[in-house]
């Protein structure tokens, strides 16, 4: 349910977007990325889970410090080095490939973005970060997948559409830190709900439907 509402949110949030609502989008936006922790929580065996709220911490940030890069990267490579069965899954692509492969696929698109981010210029433009992005990923043999997974059409691509600021200052770390203040309340939030109130987080996936 959490892993669903975390969806539903993500996508009211761009639809927000779209049509200019811009406070409202970022407290949509807060609640998919609080709601996408509490599943991983809830479901801490689940690969799926763990890279969604992964992905969703890269979208639902404008800024991030370079520690919390590093802890991102740190987290993407354990998973990617888990050879754990995956007890939540689906199939989301038609071909004949593993579930292990399809989700080490999904991290590595994770990791060159991180990637071209660290090595983005300042005065460099989104242009130039899209074409570094995608000689990473042709390098890597991973064009092909782009054009046949879910999960980069649905998650990479917003972010090459708004491609977060890295910060390096101490400035910026406070202010950093001040947003995950906010998004520990969420995140309590939506593990009281799931936790004590199963049917609740069902509710408002309806609602948000």
């Amino acid at each position: 349910m959490q892993r669903m509402f975390s969806e539903v949110c993500f996508q009211y949030g761009i639809r927000i977007k779209e049509e200019d609502g811009k406070d409202d989008k970022d407290k949509v936006l807060d609640l998919a990325l609080a709601s996408a922790k509490a599943a991983s929580r809830v479901f801490g065996l689940s690969k799926e889970y763990k890279i969604n709220m992964l992905v969703r911490i890269l979208q639902c940030n404008k800024n991030l410090s370079v520690v919390e890069i590093q802890i991102m990267k740190d987290e993407l490579r354990d998973i990617h080095s888990c050879r754990n069965y995956e007890p939540y899954c689906e199939f989301l692509i038609q071909e004949d490939v593993t579930l292990l492969e399809y989700y080490n696929n999904c991290i590595n698109l994770i990791l060159f973005f991180i990637q071209t981010l660290e090595e983005r210029m300042e005065d460099e433009d989104d242009q130039k970060f899209i074409s570094t992005y995608y000689k990473h990923l042709n390098a890597n043999d991973l064009l092909g997948f782009t054009e046949k997974s879910i999960f980069f059409k649905r998650n990479i691509q917003y972010l090459l559409d708004n491609i977060p600021k890295l910060k390096k200052n101490d400035v910026d770390a406070k202010l950093i830190n001040e947003t995950t203040k906010i998004n520990s309340k969420l995140k309590k939030m939506i593990i009281e709900i799931v936790e004590k109130k199963p049917f609740e987080a069902l509710k408002l996936t309806q609602a948000a439907l």
